[in-house]
């Protein structure tokens, strides 16, 4: 499945070549992660639980930072995807 073509809910089974992580589609997320990751994408989010932190980062949505946990550019890229799709974009 084409990465740039796949739907954002779709799940996406290529290896990302950087990390070696597997990909993974919004429909793939439980509402705990969906809500954590489009708080990540509006900035820091001290109160993220650390087993959410650690199943984002497991998914490789999300990256440990100096000062915690942010979204990487995949998990941003999934973010805006699905933002742009609600907007009929």
């Amino acid at each position: 499945m084409d990465k740039e073509r796949a739907a954002p809910g779709a799940a996406r089974l290529e290896t990302d070549g950087r990390r070696g992580n597997m990909a993974v589609g919004w429909n793939d997320l439980d509402e705990d992660e969906k809500t954590a990751l489009r708080r990540l994408n509006r900035g820091p989010y001290p109160g993220l639980p650390p087993e959410l932190a650690e199943r984002l980062i497991a998914h490789g949505l999300a990256v440990r930072r100096e000062r915690g946990v942010g979204i990487n550019r995949e998990g941003r890229e999934l973010v805006i995807s699905v933002l742009l799709e609600g907007r009929g974009g």
